[in-house]
C-alpha cells in the first residue's frame, strides 16, 4: 500500500478524517527527500489530484477542495503535481478511482445508469456521427476525456490519504500551525 511505502521512506504520517472517514496526511520534505519516489510509488494506481494548501480544511471537511464540485480533474502523481503550487506548499491529495465516473458516455447507454447519475449527463455532442452526452458544458474532448472525471454522487468522496509537498522548513511550519488550529476547532 502507497501509505506502507512513505513509512518506510521515513515520512511522518498523521491519521486524520475526511468527510468522516479515515484518512492520512504524509508530509514530504522535498529538502530530504526526492520527489520522484512520489512519482514512482503506487500512487500511480490512484488519481491524484494537485491543490493549494490552504484547501486542506475543504478536504478534510467534504472530502473534495470545493465541495459545490460535481465534476473535478485527475491524473497521474506527476502530472498532478503541476498543480496546486502555493508559497505555503502544495497538497497532492489522493483518492480511489471508485469515486468518478467518466466524464462522458455514449447517449444509447445512458438507460444503464441510475436516474441520480443519468441526470448529470446533459450536455449532448457527437463525434464521428456517435452521439454522446457529457456532465460538462464546455466540453473539451481530448482533455476531458483524458483527465475529467465526474465525482459519483451516490458515494461518499474522500481522499485515501494527502501528501504535503514542503519546499523549505516554512512550509512545514506554516501546515504545523495550520493542524494546530484545525485540531483546536475539531
Amino acid at each position: 500500500m502507497l501509505r506502507d511505502d512513505l513509512e518506510s521512506e521515513g515520512l511522518i504520517l498523521l491519521d486524520l478524517e475526511s468527510n468522516s472517514n479515515p484518512t492520512w496526511l504524509c508530509v514530504f520534505d522535498k529538502g530530504k527527500h526526492d520527489i520522484r519516489m512520489i512519482e514512482r510509488s503506487k500512487a500511480t494506481a490512484f488519481a491524484c489530484r494537485g491543490t493549494p494548501p490552504l484547501e486542506l480544511i475543504n478536504i478534510l471537511k467534504s472530502g473534495i477542495d470545493n465541495p459545490t464540485r460535481n465534476i473535478t480533474w485527475l491524473s497521474n502523481p506527476q502530472k498532478a503535481l503541476e498543480y496546486g503550487k502555493q508559497k505555503s506548499g502544495q497538497l497532492l491529495t489522493i483518492y480511489d478511482w471508485k469515486y468518478f465516473l467518466s466524464m462522458a458516455i455514449k447517449k444509447e447507454n445512458i438507460g444503464d445508469k441510475s436516474k441520480q447519475i443519468s441526470e448529470l449527463y446533459e450536455f449532448p455532442f457527437e463525434i464521428n456521427g456517435i452521439e454522446y452526452l457529457s456532465a460538462n458544458e464546455n466540453w473539451k474532448p481530448a482533455y476531458d476525456m483524458s483527465y475529467g472525471r465526474l465525482i459519483d454522487p451516490t458515494k461518499q468522496i474522500h481522499p485515501v490519504g494527502i501528501i504535503f509537498i514542503a519546499e523549505n522548513k516554512k512550509q512545514v511550519e506554516w501546515l504545523d500551525l495550520g493542524m494546530d488550529v484545525y485540531s483546536s476547532i475539531h
